[in-house]
């Protein structure tokens, strides 16, 4: 009865001792960073966690695209913040039926079954802009493409038939333009 008792205490210290080695590696985990593959895009924005961003298609979703919706006014899409951007695209859709628009192009965008994109909103085309060139390289090793030496529009209204847009080029200058205009189009979705 004793060696039997022996045994099982026996047992029981390797198992725990097995255990104990086990959880070390269960702390571990990846650590986020601008640039990465994440989630069907490129990493180009990180809040205070760490854990949540913003992340760009690796492609364009066109070039000389309106933005549309020139005679609507006044319907919302005036957010200019991050976290903003999701929203202005719901109020674009919600009153612009128009197909192969700005908005229209980044809320039909797929990519690594990842649906959930949308139009950026001018803060958040900001801060792409900001990590464009590392965002470039991560997409060209995706099979994706370069930002356009060009304007990209957001899904923020700036006046009744304007909406802000940002020179993806050495200067980085915000413009506002009107609707009609043509522009480049990226899609970015969080996470």
């Amino acid at each position: 009865m004793r060696k039997s008792i022996l045994t099982l205490l026996l047992v029981v210290v390797i198992v725990s001792i097995q255990s104990c080695s086990d959880d070390d590696n269960e702390g571990t985990t990846t650590q986020l960073a601008i640039g990465d593959f994440h989630e069907g895009g490129v990493i180009f924005y990180l809040d205070a966690t760490g854990e949540h961003g913003l992340i760009s298609s690796v492609a364009n979703q066109g070039f000389n695209i309106e933005w549309g919706c020139l005679d609507a006014v006044d319907f919302g899409a005036n957010g200019l913040e991050i976290g903003t951007g999701a929203q202005n695209t719901i109020d674009i859709l919600d009153r612009c039926d128009t197909q192969n628009i700005a908005a229209d192009l980044c809320d039909t965008y797929e990519n690594d079954s990842f649906d959930d994109w949308f139009l950026p909103s001018k803060n958040e085309l900001d801060a792409l802009y900001q990590n464009y060139e590392i965002v470039n390289d991560t997409a060209l090793d995706n099979a994706g493409d370069t930002f356009g030496n060009s304007e990209y529009w957001s899904s923020s209204h700036d006046a009744s038939n304007t909406v802000w847009t940002q020179y993806f080029t050495s200067s980085g200058n915000t413009n506002s333009d009107f609707k009609n205009g043509e522009h480049y189009v990226r899609a970015i979705r969080s996470f």
